[in-house]
């Protein structure tokens, strides 16, 4: 199978595009709802990652972190300075610093992707290995240090199609098709073959079957 790297950022340009997908990933949750963006910003993450070393792929992990938290817990900021009267200094710092340590976490995913990849992803690492991992963060950052269970793909989904699933399969494991569904779509840009997309079709159609059942259940129960 013939591979296409269109996707693919060499240098500086693959650090923006790692620090810009992280930082659009809030606008898919409440209030603006925006599901679809979990997908895009996912996708941008993973072809960030690809054509990487272990070093590079832990930087720019860690670079979408920052904007994924920058982002998507300002809140911390106003909690820290407004309520808890604070100078607007010392909560910008431990602001940054809480971000910079949750960002961390994907540094760490991100290097370790690349140490059980190879330097150009295979059709098998973006498949099963970059969904798998995205998983196993959300599992670790609900977990390590008591948890922060915060911005979870999941919850995303709310008002879209996938969100059929979440009492079925629990809001994890939406997270898990979410990261699934953007592996697909790498790999349909990558690969430039049209059955990558059948993967996609069953998931989401699937969580609208799940929601219509949902609602039918509700009526008969009226």
């Amino acid at each position: 199978m013939q591979k296409n790297n269109g996707l693919t950022m060499q240098g500086w340009k693959g650090h923006i595009v790692a620090l810009f997908g992280g930082a659009i990933l809030p606008l898919a949750f409440s209030p603006f709802n925006a599901y679809p963006i979990a997908v895009l910003s996912l996708i941008l993450l993973f072809a960030s990652w690809d054509n990487t070393t272990a070093k590079q792929a832990a930087w720019r992990g860690w670079l979408f972190g920052l904007g994924m938290f920058g982002v998507g817990v300002s809140w911390v900021y106003v909690a820290i300075h407004v309520f808890g009267h604070t100078s607007w200094f010392l909560a910008g710092m431990l602001t940054f610093l809480f971000v910079a340590i949750l960002a961390s976490y994907l540094a760490l995913f991100g290097w370790l992707v690349k140490k059980l990849s190879s330097y150009t992803f295979s059709l098998f690492d973006i498949a099963l290995l970059l969904p798998i991992a995205w998983f196993g963060f959300e599992l670790f950052k609900a977990w390590f240090l008591s948890g922060f269970p915060w911005l979870e793909l999941g919850v995303s989904q709310i008002e879209g199609p996938l969100a059929g699933w979440v009492p079925v399969i629990g809001v994890n494991a939406v997270s898990f098709l979410v990261a699934l569904t953007a592996s697909c779509l790498f790999l349909l840009f990558k690969y430039k073959q049209p059955l990558f997309i059948l993967p996609v079709v069953v998931i989401w159609a699937g969580g609208k079957g799940c929601n219509l059942s949902i609602g039918l259940g509700r009526l008969a129960n009226l």
